[in-house]
């Protein structure tokens, strides 16, 4: 495959909320099509156009591998955590995802079986450019808009984990996996969360991309939002009931829904 060739079933800019439901609708129709049976479809909504590889990934790591610093902060976050929630004996997959929802990074990337709320977490927030590790801009002048991103991945039903997975999160054996977890928080259930569980590359400096990855390659297609369009796109999904008090159902949820009727966005004025 060339360097700049796309490996995605589509790209195209989106530029409603209408729009976009018509189009996700249009992609499981072609799924069941090709499949002759439903499918289930998987979202991820970025505020910019990354790659998909998780948190972790995207850390900048100097004399350490990804497994010795993810082993840390795996072990720290279950040594300080019992004062705000119990894990069962054992289980790494339950405190593994409690830690991604809380924004630990770890190998886990989030999913969404709701098209509506990976629209808002694409387009929550002034547009803010993606900057790769270890590339500053300098002195160039910051992007004012760009474009903000949903994924959709169409998988099949090799492609996930057994439920509850036989193995360790950490074993990093196979290939990478999607992991749906047990509703153990507000936050999962009322985001529909599901998790792609990646690995990391032999040499432990890196983590795989799934846009590039043969077994998911052809089963993304890719949505883009321009970015002067996030805040209309943000009333037209707080019209339908998606915003940051139905996505965080607590108190940090219901102050920046607060915040965003109130008061205006940057990207507003």
């Amino acid at each position: 495959m060339k360097k700049h060739e796309r490996s995605t079933i589509r790209d195209k800019q989106i530029e409603s909320v209408d729009q976009f439901v018509k189009e996700v609708l249009e992609v499981r129709l072609s799924q069941l099509r090709r499949r002759k049976k439903d499918v289930e479809l998987l979202f991820r909504g970025q505020a910019a156009d990354y790659p998909l590889i998780p948190k972790l990934g995207r850390k900048q790591i100097i004399g350490q591998t990804f497994e010795e610093l993810e082993a840390l902060l795996f072990h720290e976050f279950l040594r300080t955590s019992s004062a705000f929630k119990d894990f069962q004996p054992g289980d790494q997959w339950e405190p593994l995802s409690m830690a991604q929802h809380y924004g630990l990074p770890t190998r886990l990337l989030d999913w969404t079986q709701s098209g509506l709320a990976a629209l808002w977490f694409a387009v929550r927030k002034p547009y803010k450019p993606y900057t790769p590790k270890g590339k500053a801009r300098g002195g160039e002048s910051p992007e004012t808009h760009g474009n903000a991103v949903v994924w959709i991945l169409c998988p099949d039903s090799e492609d996930y984990l057994s439920n509850p997975p036989a193995e360790s999160p950490f074993a990093n054996e196979g290939r990478t996996r999607i992991y749906r977890p047990r509703m153990i928080t507000p936050r999962i259930v009322s985001q529909a969360g599901t998790f792609t569980v990646h690995k990391i590359l032999k040499d432990g400096t890196a983590f795989g991309r799934l846009e590039e990855n043969q077994a998911y390659s052809d089963k993304l297609v890719k949505f883009t939002f321009d970015s002067r369009l996030f805040p209309q796109f943000r009333k037209d999904l707080n019209l339908l009931g998606v915003n940051a008090a139905s996505m965080f159902p607590d108190l940090d949820g219901l102050c920046e829904y607060l915040e965003g009727r109130y008061i205006w966005a940057d990207d507003d004025l």
